[in-house]
């Protein structure tokens, strides 16, 4: 089954298109009860003021539904989705290409620009729990100061297209962990609290990618664009060990080297070179700690030609040279 959700839809529509379209009367209380043909479940929506709205969605599905939300040049609405389950399954979809999203994946929060198609998928056969923030972009601006310097109002500011990945935080995820409770409660100033839980969790997301490199936003996403670098991003990840041209890797995205760097910034918030970096450190960590490698085993197996070179990457990752790092590890390991 797919559902249509226009980016041009006020968020008051939401739910009264997602019931029409379910074939279920709504009454217009921002409350659907997930019928028992198509499992269990609710989804909910809160709208606070004129330029912020939360809808949560809690389903156990029979059968798979896909949310399809089509781009609209000219919206003023820009969606957050945080994707905050353990499960495996559910995954975003761009230019056909299959994104795993949840809370134990990069994928965690999702920022598109109106002008981005996107279409998401919830399986059957497990309870998801999804929390839906939509902003009105002249809301934000109008509540943002000193902005001078914020990657977030620069982004929403641009008329450029824009995608937005980040890993889902701790502190998110207890505030969606709150806010599921807060939505399943009786309490009588429960509307006050999940206003201040939104805001929260708002801005936890904005002061997360405050820390991108700020600089204007001048370069345009296209969806082909955010899904070749998803592309490029699992080929690094698969490809650990190695360290693979920045050219070789445009070439076969059929784009610039550039552009490339640019795209992949824009959608990561990390430079390939960093992202790279990152990937090598993680799986010098596992050789060393989980499988108790030899420091020039390590160096080798990664493509370093020199130990010293290694050990210099890694404690400006780490803090501490690889040897360190192990004898550290190890005697936290008897300590517990």
């Amino acid at each position: 089954m797919k559902l249509h959700i226009s980016s041009i839809m006020k968020p008051s529509e939401w739910l009264f298109s997602v019931s029409k379209q379910l074939g279920l009367p709504y009454q217009g209380e921002g409350f659907i009860n997930i019928p028992d043909s198509l499992g269990e479940g609710y989804c909910k929506q809160f709208s606070f003021d004129n330029g912020l709205t939360l809808a949560c969605i809690h389903v156990k599905l029979k059968q798979e539904i896909v949310f399809e939300r089509k781009e609209m040049q000219g919206s003023d609405l820009i969606p957050v989705m945080f994707y905050s389950w353990n499960n495996t399954g559910p995954f975003q979809s761009l230019e056909g290409k299959k994104i795993p999203i949840g809370n134990r994946t990069p994928n965690g929060v999702f920022m598109p620009s109106p002008q981005i198609d996107t279409y998401w998928t919830i399986p059957a056969g497990d309870w998801y729990f999804f929390t839906y923030l939509v902003f009105e972009r002249t809301w934000l601006k109008n509540n943002l100061v000193n902005t001078n310097n914020s990657y977030s109002y620069n982004l929403i500011s641009s008329e450029h297209s824009f995608c937005v990945f980040e890993p889902l935080s701790a502190s998110m995820h207890s505030v969606i962990n709150r806010i599921q409770e807060e939505v399943s409660g009786n309490s009588s100033y429960f509307l006050f609290h999940l206003h201040r839980m939104a805001l929260e969790l708002l801005i936890q997301f904005f002061e997360k990618i405050d820390n991108r490199t700020t600089q204007r936003v001048k370069y345009p996403l296209l969806t082909q664009d955010v899904q070749r670098v998803f592309s490029v991003r699992q080929r690094i990840i698969d490809q650990a060990p190695k360290t693979i041209p920045l050219n070789t890797l445009a070439h076969d995205s059929c784009m610039s080297v550039s552009k490339l760097q640019k795209a992949f910034n824009a959608v990561f918030g990390v430079s390939i070179s960093q992202f790279a970096l990152s990937e090598k450190m993680k799986l010098a960590h596992n050789l060393l700690i989980l499988k108790n490698h030899r420091v020039s085993d390590v160096a080798l197996k990664l493509g370093y030609n020199s130990t010293s070179h290694f050990t210099e990457k890694f404690k400006r990752h780490f803090g501490m040279n690889p040897k360190e790092f192990q004898i550290k590890s190890s005697q936290t390991e008897i300590r517990n």
